[in-house]
């Protein structure tokens, strides 16, 4: 019974410990995204060349919400476990 006990506090400590690591993340392509695309479009805007600033800009904001989506993903997985336990 205490073994069980210990390997249950064992394993929401690293499934705690998962998801602040998945919300860090998720945070951080979200703020890396968002600042990639606003220094991209406007350090090209400024160049004059509009259409590398969007196509750009946009690419960088697909790869981040791509992996923010991601993130997101693996955390709604990892809360899904915490319920079970």
């Amino acid at each position: 019974m205490v073994i069980h006990l210990a390997d249950k506090y064992i394993k929401k400590n690293k499934l705690d410990l998962e998801y602040k690591f998945e919300a860090q993340k998720a945070n951080i392509w979200l703020s890396l995204g968002t600042i990639a695309v606003i220094g991209f479009i406007t350090s090209m805007i400024v160049q004059n060349q509009n259409i590398i600033a969007f196509s750009g800009g946009s690419l960088i904001a697909v790869i981040a919400y791509l992996n923010y989506r991601k993130s997101k993903i693996n955390i709604s997985k990892i809360l899904m476990e915490l319920e079970n336990l």
